[in-house]
């Protein structure tokens, strides 16, 4: 993930390198559940083309922004 590189090559002091990492994992989870909402409004058609399910996408859009 991008938020370990910064942990580990960032010489910002070390309150500033909490903020960026917290920061980079908000931007994650906003793009985890941004796509998840894409997914659920996909139509059959473009479900089949990327190999799911309705049933799949339905399971994976419904998960929370935070899990895997």
């Amino acid at each position: 993930m991008a938020h370990q590189q910064i942990l580990r090559t960032s010489t910002l002091p070390p309150l500033d390198r909490r903020i960026a990492y917290a920061r980079e994992i908000l931007n994650y989870w906003m793009e985890r559940a941004r796509t998840r909402r894409q997914l659920r409004s996909l139509d059959d058609r473009i479900l089949e083309d990327i190999g799911m399910t309705r049933h799949q996408a339905a399971a994976e859009s419904a998960k929370y922004f935070w899990q895997h």
